[in-house]
């Protein structure tokens, strides 16, 4: 999807829930093609290998294997949470980059209005650029290192993704705390 000029392909993953509406007409074949069987073990076998099939491919060809085994600790996120967490109702501001789930790991929602700008030049920057100044946020999370006023570094984190294109690749978070 494009908007803005700019290539948005996360977008099409709301579309996703209408791919179990496929799945009616496969299940009606199925069920048609079983009642020829006469034997209900011979069936059962045939729908369990089937769905053991399936699952086993489905968890084979996920680009989110190789994290298997990762743990909490290992993620940026949980640890920047923990961090988070250690004060009553933290105002968190994610400087500069879409939100890799730092807001839902430390179970806090934004506090302002355009909490997820990829560049803070464009026409809402400012918002964010007003809560620097007014420092309104107790915590910063950031993917470049910046020095910000009344603020200092208190963790960084690397983390690998998959973007869409399959392709790995690596980012480095910063947590920034309000200096007191």
């Amino acid at each position: 999807m494009y908007g803005a000029g700019y290539r948005i392909p996360y977008y099409i993953v709301a579309l996703k829930f209408f791919c179990t509406l496929g799945w009616i007409p496969f299940f009606l074949l199925i069920s048609k093609v079983f009642s020829y069987f006469t034997s209900k073990g011979l069936s059962q076998f045939i729908l369990s290998y089937f769905v053991f099939i399936a699952s086993a491919t489905l968890i084979i060809s996920s680009p989110a294997v190789y994290k298997l085994g990762t743990t909490k600790e290992d993620c940026p996120q949980y640890r920047f949470a923990a961090k988070i967490n250690s004060i009553d109702d933290p105002k968190v501001l994610n400087y500069g980059f879409l939100d890799t789930g730092f807001f839902m790991a430390a179970d806090v929602l934004p506090f302002n209005n355009h909490y997820c700008m990829i560049t803070i030049d464009d026409v809402y920057g400012y918002e964010q650029v007003s809560i620097l100044n007014e420092e309104t946020a107790d915590y910063i999370i950031t993917n470049e290192p910046y020095s910000f006023e009344n603020y200092e570094m208190c963790d960084a984190g690397v983390y690998t993704n998959i973007n869409f294109g399959g392709e790995e690749y690596t980012d480095t978070f910063y947590l920034y705390e309000r200096a007191q």
